[in-house]
């Protein structure tokens, strides 16, 4: 940004110019023996999957050793109040150290941000890295080929619009307020997705345990089609044609996506004989192990990518049904159990089939879709909810740095 265009009070300064790059973290030997413990007696250990966006992420988080702490890791030992930015991967996502974190470490992926006292307020730093505009700036300073990364004299060279401290403070006050409502809004689809699991064990128990005793017959003889998605050797992605559904276009909650799929331009014959059909199912047997959906897509041509198994089932059995019961976490475990592991975990489509499944009467069965298809709605509005509070919240992020979200002090 221009420093003319700034408000009065308001500075343009480089990170470097208000903090100290502590350090980039360091990975602890691996031929130490003792090198992680439990969360009771160890030390957080962050590394790059738990810095999210302007908050740190405490799920799959490990522990280190006190020993390690104070000896491999001595260098990179963070403080609350601490900002974190990643400089491989995700980069720039950044997220402050809070109150509650009073010892931890980071590895070399993350680069931790020590500010100066009294001149700027981390929160506001923290939403600053994580603008479009500071992002815009790091991905015109990135290097490196097969990974790109930021080095420290780059992390340190970022532009800050900076105005007084008390400014800073009261624009992290309302980003917070607003991130906040967005992160509840998640937090509310997350229980929900809970709720109807939870209903689904009520009304029919464990699937391997199958307390009910309902009638238990195999995947591969309830399907009615059952094959691997097709493979386009050598064939380019292009701007039009037709959605190649993917592992990644599928959520862990079973719900998918075409917003990002790539595109094939295929035959009308290929499109016929591959094509979904709505409540048809979907399982991944790669990557990302028992990812599973039900196709609902209504007027809309897709073809499975050959990393997902495609069912199709037939009357005594419905299709959301068998959704949930694959997203079981029994099922789920099972699954990964089955896994092979060569670059990556996969299973085959007759592994799959093997899967015993408890069939419950046919009206249980559409008494509970009726419920997750209540939940469903209830779901869309939260999610539409949540997209108002996204586009609140950059258009606050895009007045924020600028001068245009609080008054200036004696305007």
């Amino acid at each position: 940004m221009n420093p003319l265009e700034l408000p009065d009070g308001w500075e343009q300064v480089s990170l470097g110019d208000i903090a100290e790059l502590v350090t980039s973290g360091a990975t602890p030997k691996v031929g130490n023996t003792e090198l992680y413990s439990d969360e009771t007696s160890g030390i957080p250990f962050f590394r790059i999957q738990n810095v999210g966006v302007n908050h740190l992420i405490l799920s799959d988080l490990k522990y280190v050793t006190r020993e390690v702490h104070e000896g491999d890791l001595k260098r990179s030992q963070l403080h609350p109040n601490d900002v974190l930015i990643t400089i491989t991967g995700r980069l720039g996502t950044s997220a402050v150290v809070p109150p509650g974190i009073s010892s931890g470490n980071i590895n070399q992926h993350i680069c931790l941000v020590r500010l100066r006292h009294n001149v700027a307020d981390p929160y506001y730093i923290s939403f600053h890295l994580n603008s479009e505009e500071t992002h815009r700036e790091i991905m015109s300073k990135q290097h490196g080929t097969t990974r790109i990364a930021l080095s420290h004299r780059t992390v340190s060279s970022l532009s800050i619009s900076l105005p007084p401290l008390e400014v800073q403070r009261r624009i992290a006050s309302i980003l917070k307020r607003t991130h906040g409502l967005g992160e509840s809004r998640k937090q509310a689809n997350r229980l929900t997705n809970r709720i109807v699991q939870s209903v689904f064990l009520r009304m029919f128990g464990d699937p391997l345990e199958n307390p009910f005793k309902f009638p238990v017959t195999s995947l591969g003889s309830l399907a009615i089609m059952s094959r691997y998605g097709p493979r386009f050797y050598n064939q380019p992605y292009s701007a039009i044609g037709v959605p190649i559904l993917r592992t990644t276009d599928i959520t862990e909650e079973g719900e998918l996506s075409l917003e990002n799929a790539p595109k094939l331009e295929v035959t009308p014959k290929v499109i016929e004989k591959y094509r979904l059909r709505v409540g048809d199912v979907v399982i991944s047997r790669s990557g990302s192990l028992g990812r599973c959906a039900v196709y609902d897509l209504e007027g809309v041509k897709c073809i499975p990518g050959a990393f997902l198994l495609h069912f199709r089932f037939g009357e005594n059995v419905l299709a959301h049904y068998i959704k949930h019961f694959a997203l079981s976490r029994s099922i789920q475990t099972t699954i990964q159990n089955m896994a092979r592991f060569v670059a990556q975990p996969n299973v085959n489509v007759e592994e799959l089939k093997s899967l015993k499944v408890p069939v419950p009467p046919i009206d249980l069965q559409r008494k509970f879709v009726e419920t997750a298809f209540r939940f469903a709605r209830l779901k869309q509005t939260q999610i539409e909810s949540l997209q108002e509070i996204n586009e609140l919240f950059r258009s606050l992020m895009d007045k924020a740095f600028k001068g245009k979200l609080v008054k200036q002090p004696n305007a």
